[in-house]
C-alpha cells in the first residue's frame, strides 16, 4: 500500500529593496510563434509567481508587495488569486468563476505546485471551487475513513497472498488530485493500481451546511472517468440541537455504481443509508455499512490477470461511521465552525 502526505514549501524574496524581484518577460512576437496571446499567457505566469513568491514569503510585507502585479491579471484571476491570503477567513467550497485560459496560466505557476492549495476546476461550465479551508470537522471524518479503508485493505494483503500482490501496488491517498478532459479534481480520498492513470474509487465528505452537492459530483466523476471508475461513496453530514440543547446529528451514507448499456456509460445507480433517524438517534443495523470490494479498486483486465478479487471485500460499518461522526461532534463544539487554514 502507498499513502501521501504534503506539506507545504515556503519561498523568500531575495531582495527587499524592490517591489520587482526580477525581470518580467519580453514581450516579443516570433515569426513563427503565436501572436501576442502567447505572450500575454507569459506575462501572466511571471506575475502569478511573483505572487506566490511574495504570499508565502516570511515578509510581512509580502501580501503589500503583490499589488503591483495584480494588474498583469484579469479580473477573475485576480479574484481567484486575491482570496488565497485570506483563505483561513473565507468559507470551504467557494465557488470562482475562471476561463479555461486562466486556469491553464494558474497551472503553470507555483500555485499549481502548491499541494495544500485544494481545488476543484470545471472546465465545461469555467468555474474554480475552493475545497478550503476545510472544518475541523471535516477534515476528522476524511482522515479517519480513509485510515479505516487503508488499515483494512493492509490486514487483506498480510494474511491473503494470493491478492498481496495487487494490493501492494495499490495507491490510496487525501491529497491526490488528477486531471480530466482540461478539468483538475482534489477529491476527499482516491485510490487506484499503480499501472492506471486515473482512479478506480473516490470518496467524498461534505457537511450539509456547505453548497458541496455530493450528487452532481458522483455524476461528474462518472462522466469524466468512465471505463476507470468503479465505485464513488460520498458521506454527508450535519449537526443540529434539540428542543433540550442536546447536540443531535444527521448523516447518510450514499455509494454510486456506473450503469452501463452496450459497454457504454449511461449514468450511475446510487444506494443510501441512512445513519440516524429524526431525530439524531443512531440507526442500528450490523450489516449496513460502506462495503467496497477488491474488485472495485480493479481495472479491466485479462481473466487471469489478478483472479478472485471479488471475494475480500473492506467494510466499514454504521457502528464504526456513527463512531467517528460522535468524535467530529465533539470537534464540532470545541472549535465550532472555525476552520483549518
Amino acid at each position: 500500500m502507498n499513502s501521501s502526505n504534503a506539506a507545504r514549501g515556503t519561498e523568500t524574496d531575495s531582495d527587499e529593496s524592490t517591489p520587482f524581484p526580477v525581470t518580467p518577460p519580453r514581450q516579443i512576437i516570433h515569426p513563427f510563434t503565436s501572436s501576442s496571446s502567447s505572450n500575454g499567457a507569459d506575462l501572466t505566469v511571471w506575475a502569478l509567481d511573483q505572487i506566490y513568491s511574495s504570499c508565502f514569503s516570511d515578509d510581512p510585507r509580502g501580501w503589500d508587495r503583490t499589488r503591483a502585479f495584480l494588474g498583469n491579471l484579469s479580473p477573475h484571476l485576480r479574484a481567484v488569486v486575491s482570496y488565497f491570503p485570506d483563505s483561513a477567513n473565507g468559507e470551504y467550497w467557494t465557488p470562482f468563476p475562471l476561463s479555461n485560459e486562466d486556469f491553464e496560466c494558474l497551472k503553470r505557476s507555483k500555485f499549481h505546485a502548491d499541494e495544500d492549495l485544494k481545488y476543484d476546476y470545471d472546465a465545461l461550465f469555467e468555474i474554480l471551487v475552493f475545497r478550503m479551508p476545510e472544518p475541523h470537522a471535516h477534515s476528522h471524518v476524511q482522515v479517519r475513513l480513509a485510515y479505516k479503508i487503508v488499515a483494512q485493505l493492509e490486514a487483506i494483503a498480510e494474511h491473503n497472498d494470493t491478492v498481496k500482490p495487487f494490493i501492494n501496488r495499490l495507491y490510496a491517498s487525501i491529497l491526490s488530485p488528477f486531471e480530466c478532459t482540461d478539468s483538475e479534481r482534489h477529491p476527499d480520498f482516491s485510490a487506484h493500481h499503480l499501472s492506471q492513470p486515473k482512479p478506480a474509487v473516490i470518496g467524498e465528505v461534505a457537511l450539509l451546511e456547505t453548497g458541496k452537492n455530493l450528487d452532481r459530483l458522483a455524476d461528474e466523476y462518472h462522466f469524466e472517468l468512465r471505463s476507470y471508475i468503479n465505485v464513488v461513496f460520498g458521506l454527508r453530514f450535519g449537526f443540529w440541537k434539540n428542543e433540550n440543547g442536546h447536540v443531535k446529528i444527521s448523516a447518510m451514507l450514499s455509494t454510486w455504481r456506473p450503469v452501463l448499456r452496450h459497454g457504454l456509460y449511461v449514468g450511475s445507480r446510487c444506494e443510501d443509508v441512512m445513519l440516524y433517524d429524526e431525530f439524531g438517534n443512531k440507526i442500528v443495523d450490523e450489516h449496513a455499512g460502506l462495503r467496497l470490494s477488491l474488485e472495485d479498486f480493479a481495472f479491466f483486465r485479462l481473466p487471469t490477470e489478478f483472479p478472485g478479487l471479488d471475494q475480500y471485500t473492506v467494510f466499514v460499518s454504521v457502528e464504526e461511521l456513527q463512531e467517528m461522526l460522535g468524535e467530529a461532534a465533539e470537534i464540532h463544539q470545541a472549535y465550532g465552525w472555525t476552520r483549518i487554514p
